[in-house]
């Protein structure tokens, strides 16, 4: 058997009550001479992972297949490996035999840890800084609207005109790299409590009307006054980020409605544009994903609305999904509790 680190060989004659294995397995153990090596599986197994392996073995003998499973061995110097166990049944010259390998997971194991610790430090930092990188910009922002444009020439307001927008897109990144970083670590506070939804709704639908207008899209909003136990912010965060990609990629016309349950209310954010493929509806919600259709327009974004909303539906502990098919458009969805 060709030796590959991490990865043994183990055999138990069932007749003989008789376990052996390769090198390799002693080296996981710590076993590297003779007198250390005359051990049995009570040593390097704890009791409950003993109990656990001869289980699975004694379900093979009868069974006469085979399994896969894990467990952890304890080395001589006292540390723990977290190992995976392959294991079949074989029988050779009438005898019966158990016989499999066991590879050593706890690298892979720790270099997964020390990514997810690495990661978990990136986002306390983003979420940190969050007041420190967010100043700059919005100073920017500032200055701009009190820059006098009215003695630019045509040229230089073409020029100013794309400064602006420019600067608008780096604004949304930001703002959305930011509060994905926040909702990774955690630090996103949910402040619940009785709220009109109609409220939000006839603010947004006045607001994303006159956005539409300037895009040559037709609007149309309906409101329910209903009152839920919710965060009225992270709520807005969502309904936000579903218009904007609905006036995004929308053909003639976007819409937001919604439908009162006894125990729910469904918010509906549709538009008449090219559709999402069932297969890349799977994928929407993925952080940093761009669809074709995102693509095939040069949308501006890094892909983080649709997790940035999904993330927010689980704090909320809200339900939200898609309907949508290639030319006919698509239709969010947003499941709200009425009551906590």
């Amino acid at each position: 058997m060709e030796k590959l680190a991490g990865l043994g060989y183990w055999e138990l004659d069932l007749k003989a009550r008789r376990f052996s294995c390769s090198e390799e397995v002693y080296r996981m153990i710590g076993a590297n001479s003779e007198e250390q090596r005359n051990l049995s599986l009570k040593d390097i197994l704890p009791i409950c992972e003993y109990k656990k392996f001869f289980k699975k073995l004694r379900r093979l003998s009868h069974t006469k297949g085979q399994n896969s499973f894990e467990l952890s061995l304890q080395t001589l110097d006292g540390q723990l490996r977290h190992c995976q166990i392959r294991a079949a049944f074989f029988s050779v010259r009438s005898q019966e035999i158990l016989a499999g390998t066991l590879q050593d997971l706890t690298p892979l194991i720790e270099a997964r840890d020390k990514m997810a610790r690495a990661d978990k430090e990136k986002s306390y930092f983003l979420a940190q800084a969050s007041h420190d990188l967010r100043q700059p910009l919005q100073a920017l922002l500032l200055f701009m609207d009190l820059f006098e444009t009215g003695n630019l020439s045509d040229e230089q307001l073409k020029i100013w005109q794309k400064i602006c927008q420019t600067t608008e897109n780096l604004k949304n990144l930001l703002n959305n790299v930011l509060d994905l970083s926040k909702l990774q670590y955690g630090g996103t506070e949910v402040c619940k409590k009785p709220y009109n939804i109609g409220i939000l709704l006839s603010d947004l639908g006045q607001e994303f009307q006159d956005i539409a207008a300037c895009q040559d899209l037709a609007f149309e909003f309906s409101i329910c006054n209903v009152v839920i136990f919710t965060d009225p912010f992270l709520l807005e965060r969502i309904l936000r980020n579903l218009l904007s990609n609905a006036l995004k990629f929308a053909a003639t016309k976007v819409s937001i409605c919604c439908r009162v349950e006894k125990s729910f209310v469904e918010i509906e954010v549709c538009d008449d544009g090219e559709g999402i493929s069932l297969e890349e509806q799977k994928s929407i919600f993925n952080e940093f994903y761009r669809g074709t259709n995102a693509k095939k327009a040069k949308a501006d974004g890094a892909g983080l609305g649709l997790a940035i909303v999904q993330k927010i539906s689980r704090l909320l502990q809200a339900e939200i999904r898609v309907q949508s098919e290639p030319q006919k458009g698509s239709r969010f969805y947003l499941k709200l509790l009425r009551t906590d």
